[in-house]
């Protein structure tokens, strides 16, 4: 499956939150995407695929992965650097606004994805949208059955 990712956080950037690199789960918490796209385009000029949870290394990869993945066509290599080939979007208007909108590819409309975020991706700069680790049920209930520890029942006895 095709991912989407804008940038890459330099490894220091992502220690303490994103440890455990699962899809998913970040050191037993989940991630949220909030906000919304604020149409500038940034996203869809500065991106690396990543296939089968890497992000594409040369263009000669890219080459070989076209013809079994033809969603790739809509993107051009820009140039290489130590994350791998970055591209831009083929359908990208001189205004930086998509041309195939309506009909755009699932992965486009689900971008920006958690799962590209615990790859290691960054958001565009000024993008519309963020992440906020969220907590799990299982903290969220440990957290209600302490502080309801040391309280008393309505009939005067001790709850915990």
């Amino acid at each position: 499956m095709i991912e989407i990712i804008k940038s890459f956080a330099a490894p220091d950037a992502l220690e303490g939150l994103f440890e455990q690199r699962q899809s998913g789960e970040v050191k037993g918490k989940y991630l949220v995407r909030r906000g919304a796209c604020n149409l500038c385009g940034k996203c869809c000029t500065n991106i690396y695929l990543v296939h089968d949870e890497k992000a594409i290394e040369s263009v000669e990869e890219f080459a070989r992965l076209l013809p079994e993945n033809p969603e790739y066509e809509g993107f051009t290599p820009i140039d290489t650097d130590e994350h791998g080939v970055r591209f831009r979007c083929k359908h990208l208007s001189p205004e930086n606004r998509c041309t195939i909108y309506n009909d755009r590819p699932s992965f486009c409309r689900k971008y920006p994805s958690e799962k590209g975020v615990l790859l290691g991706g960054q958001l565009a700069d000024g993008c519309g949208y963020s992440f906020e680790v969220i907590t799990k049920f299982e903290e969220i209930l440990a957290r209600t059955a302490r502080k309801q520890t040391g309280r008393r029942s309505p009939g005067g006895k001790r709850i915990g």
